[in-house]
């Protein structure tokens, strides 16, 4: 569902010659009082290093998270603006990047490729 209606804000912008933004993170369930729930004793799971403190009691996380994406049309007026967000469980994760990537690259078909000669005719003289 999501996909098929970020195919359509990327359909859209592309006939106004609007943006698109696009936002991806990690969810999770938060406390309004004591912030996230997991996260209070866990430093993020993509980290490698060890905690500053030796006696601290912050251990490295080692749950699996959701991820949080939004896709936002670049409307300013509040009203028409367009917003989607979906949570994708680890499990659907290989399905859904296939599956968006595909939607971003039919939506990104406007965008104009670099011009690299210019650079190479500076850097060649």
């Amino acid at each position: 569902m999501a996909l098929l209606t970020a195919a359509e804000i990327f359909e859209k912008s592309h006939d106004k010659r609007s943006s698109v933004y696009l936002t991806q993170k990690r969810y999770t369930e938060a406390d309004e009082v004591n912030g996230p729930k997991d996260a209070q004793n866990e430093i993020s799971q993509f980290s490698e290093s060890t905690p500053a403190l030796s006696n601290s009691n912050i251990t490295r996380s080692t749950k699996n998270y959701p991820i949080l994406i939004r896709i936002t049309d670049g409307n300013s007026d509040k009203s028409k603006k367009v917003k989607i967000s979906t949570k994708v469980d680890n499990e659907n994760l290989s399905k859904f990047w296939k599956e968006y990537t595909q939607v971003i690259k039919s939506g990104a078909t406007g965008l104009k490729k670099k011009d690299k000669s210019k650079k190479r005719k500076k850097s060649a003289k």
